[in-house]
C-alpha cells in the first residue's frame, strides 16, 4: 500500500480519536482485504464434512462393540451347561478331539 494511503488511513482514525494501538488496529483492518463469504462457507462445508468422516470411522467401532455385549449376553444366557463344546470351539479343536 503506497505511503499516500497509509498516511489517509493514519489522519482518518486520528480525526476519530483513535490512537496508539488502537490507531494501528484500525489500520490493518482497513488494509486487510475484503472477507469473502463463499470461503467461509467452503471451511464450514470442510468442517461438516470432517465431522461426518469422523463419525463414520466411529460407527463401525461402536457397532463392534454392540456385537461384543450381545455375545457377552447370549453366552451368559447359555450358561456353562457345555463348557467343553464351548473351550472345543474357541481352540479349534472337536469334542472327539478335546475328549483325546
Amino acid at each position: 500500500m503506497a505511503k499516500a494511503e497509509l498516511k489517509r488511513l493514519f489522519e482518518y482514525g486520528r480525526s476519530y480519536g483513535f490512537e496508539g494501538q488502537d490507531l494501528l488496529k484500525l489500520v490493518q483492518q482497513e488494509r486487510a482485504p475484503p472477507r469473502d463469504k463463499r470461503n467461509e462457507e467452503c471451511t464450514r462445508w470442510t468442517e461438516e464434512a470432517e465431522q461426518d468422516l469422523q463419525n463414520a470411522r466411529e460407527q463401525p467401532k461402536l457397532q463392534m462393540a454392540e456385537m461384543e455385549k450381545e455375545k457377552e449376553l447370549l453366552m451368559l444366557r447359555q450358561g456353562p451347561q457345555d463348557s467343553a463344546a464351548n473351550s472345543a470351539n474357541s481352540t479349534g479343536k472337536t469334542k472327539s478331539e478335546t475328549a483325546e
